[in-house]
């Protein structure tokens, strides 16, 4: 297979050319990789279960693995589901279009094979133009995970995507680097707390701001520590204990400004705070401070560069704590051993 690929560029009218290509391509049950705010995503209509095939195929992906629904208006979440709760409105308020991904029960119009035979779909409101563009020309939503293949890190350049799925899949678009480079928060609305199946660009503490109680999946966990993998979490002093209970092993750093008018100074040069908010953000953070002592670590961060080499430096030691090294202790023991006279 030829892989088509179109940079967008400063020219209006050729970008919408090779949108409407793109559009087609989807239409006829292709695949195209395009860019959203996220990572660059692979995509094929939603409704064609042919379509999902091609898209596992493609990644060397399990096709028990969903695929998360990428739509264009707030309204086409009723289109894939009947049963949307009114949570999902206040967090489409909030963090739509954006990185947020909500998980509904689905109806009879998503295959099976979007949804890797689950009763419940992945949906998602991208902020990107081009991928905001894309789904309304395409005239049906696009199904899409991360366009890399399976087991490789996520694509944020289109290079990255060329490099994998070259010859694989019809077309590239490339619209050059990606603004976040961090894949969406995945959020389960079908329980009665929210749960975040998988963190990402929208945090814990960002989620719970806005509708109060969430809980994070011990799954998720589990499997990237079983993976070898460090997991960081953004989160409040009550969760943090919580996580610590569960997680005996967890590493608590508490990350702090170093006076509350620098953080309500860089609060309001964010300029995406209302003052309402700011001063719950401020009164929070004094109650967190008084229960600092439950944490391994303070991290001042005054430059946020020295604050990002001191949390890696904790974590690095924390790797090389000996309980952490106790199968590597074992072999130069056995190995001392052997020339023991």
């Amino acid at each position: 297979m030829e892989t088509i690929i179109k940079k967008i560029t400063d020219n209006e009218i050729e970008n919408d050319k090779i949108i409407k290509t793109a559009a087609e391509i989807i239409s006829r049950g292709g695949l195209v990789a395009f860019p959203t705010e996220t990572v660059y995503g692979l995509g094929g209509d939603s409704f064609d279960p042919a379509a999902a095939e091609k898209i596992y195929a493609a990644k060397g992906r399990p096709s028990d693995n969903p695929l998360i629904v990428h739509i264009s208006e707030f309204e086409d979440i009723y289109k894939l589901s009947d049963e949307v709760p009114e949570i999902a409105k206040v967090l489409a308020d909030k963090f739509w279009p954006g990185p947020l991904t909500m998980i509904v029960k689905k109806n009879k119009s998503v295959p099976v094979t979007v949804t890797g035979g689950l009763d419940t779909v992945a949906v998602r409101l991208p902020s990107h133009k081009v991928a905001r563009k894309l789904i309304k020309e395409s005239g049906t939503f696009i199904a899409a995970p991360s366009a890399n293949i399976s087991g490789r890190p996520s694509p944020t350049t289109a290079k990255h995507v060329i490099d994998d799925l070259d010859g694989r899949i019809d077309m590239i678009i490339d619209d050059g680097s990606i603004e976040i480079g961090l894949e969406s928060t995945i959020v389960d609305l079908t329980e009665d707390v929210p749960v975040i199946l998988r963190p990402g660009y929208v945090t814990f503490e960002m989620l719970e701001e806005t509708v109060g109680k969430v809980r994070l999946d011990k799954a998720f966990v589990e499997e990237k520590i079983s993976e070898g993998k460090d997991v960081l979490l953004e989160i409040e002093i009550q969760g943090a204990l919580k996580i610590k209970e569960k997680f005996p092993s967890a590493v608590l750093i508490f990350i702090t400004t170093k006076d509350a008018k620098t953080l309500k100074d860089r609060l309001t040069g964010r300029g995406t705070e209302t003052e309402d908010v700011i001063e719950k953000r401020l009164n929070r953070a004094a109650e967190e401070a008084k229960g600092v002592e439950a944490y391994d670590y303070i991290v001042v961060n005054d430059i946020l560069e020295d604050c990002v080499e001191t949390v890696d430096r904790i974590i690095k030691s924390e790797h090389n704590r000996t309980s952490e090294k106790i199968s590597v202790i074992e072999d130069i023991r056995k190995e001392l051993s052997k020339h023991t006279v």
